[in-house]
């Protein structure tokens, strides 16, 4: 999603791509100079994170936030239930649709959400424990 502030259009800093952009980012050690109307990742609350003030579509834009840090929170906690319905599920679809053996495909799922999970925890560790990211995980 695009935001803007001062005639300037930019990433609005709380969607899916832009949350998944920035913890990338961190964990390759990159600096992201991508411009975010919700700049502030530390802040205690979304409100305060936001450059020029609240965006006039708050309710959505906290909506999105919220279902945004939450599905990558629950993500990386799949990785704490590889063995669960939930991701064996998906693990048999893509054994059947890549035609590849279950046991491997299972074993690429565990690596790929254990790494999520190890880029997650590390996201949450430099926004703090008091960020709205972190509360967020929490509602």
């Amino acid at each position: 999603r695009h935001s803007s502030h001062g005639g300037k259009v930019m990433h609005c800093g709380t969607c899916g791509n832009c949350l998944l952009r920035r913890v990338s980012l961190l964990w390759a050690g990159i600096e992201d100079s991508t411009g975010y109307r919700a700049d502030d990742l530390r802040g205690q609350s979304l409100h305060v994170a936001y450059i020029g003030g609240l965006p006039r579509g708050i309710k959505s834009t906290l909506d999105l936030a919220l279902n945004s840090v939450r599905s990558m929170h629950r993500m990386a906690n799949l990785a704490d239930d590889i063995g669960g319905l939930r991701v064996q599920a998906e693990v048999a679809a893509l054994s059947r649709g890549l035609g590849e053996p279950m046991d491997v495909v299972s074993d690429q799922m565990e690596s790929f959400l254990k790494q999520h999970q190890r880029e997650w925890y590390q996201f949450l560790d430099f926004c703090g424990r008091k960020s709205w990211v972190v509360q967020l995980t929490k509602i």
